[in-house]
C-alpha cells in the first residue's frame, strides 16, 4: 500500500510539471529614498523595525535611492532614514500583507536647508 501512494505521489509530481509550490507567508517592502529635488539619495542607511517584537533590519540604498526588505512578517512597521548632510527621517505606520509587495518612497530635507532659514530669522 506505502508503494502505490508513492507511485501516486511521483505521478502528481510529473503531471504537475514538476513543481511543488507552499503557501506564501511573507511579504516585500520597497521604495526610493528621495530628496526635495526628485533625485534619489545614495547610501541611506535605513533601519526597519517591528514595533511589536521590536525585530530590526538594516540595509542601505543603492546608488538610485532604491531599497528594498524581503520575507517580513505581517505586521505594521517603521522606516528610520540616515543620511549624510540629510535630516533623519522616521516614518511609522507601514503595514506588509502576506503575499504583497508595499511601495514606501521617502523624501527627506538637506541639515543645510535649516541652517538657512534659521540664518535668515
Amino acid at each position: 500500500m506505502k508503494l502505490r501512494n508513492v507511485l501516486w505521489i511521483a505521478l502528481w509530481i510529473v503531471l504537475s510539471g514538476g513543481k511543488v509550490t507552499s503557501a506564501q507567508i511573507a511579504g516585500e517592502l520597497t521604495g526610493r529614498i528621495l530628496d526635495l529635488s526628485g533625485a534619489g539619495i545614495q547610501n541611506a542607511q535605513i533601519e526597519l523595525t517591528e514595533p511589536s517584537t521590536n525585530l530590526r533590519e538594516t540595509t542601505v540604498t543603492t546608488s538610485s535611492g532604491d531599497y528594498i526588505f524581503i520575507n517580513l512578517s505581517p505586521g505594521a512597521y517603521q522606516i528610520d532614514v540616515t543620511a549624510n548632510g540629510f535630516k533623519h527621517l522616521t516614518r511609522t505606520g507601514i503595514t506588509v500583507m502576506t503575499g504583497k509587495t508595499v511601495t514606501a518612497d521617502l523624501q527627506t530635507t538637506c541639515k543645510s536647508a535649516d541652517r538657512r532659514k534659521s540664518a535668515l530669522a
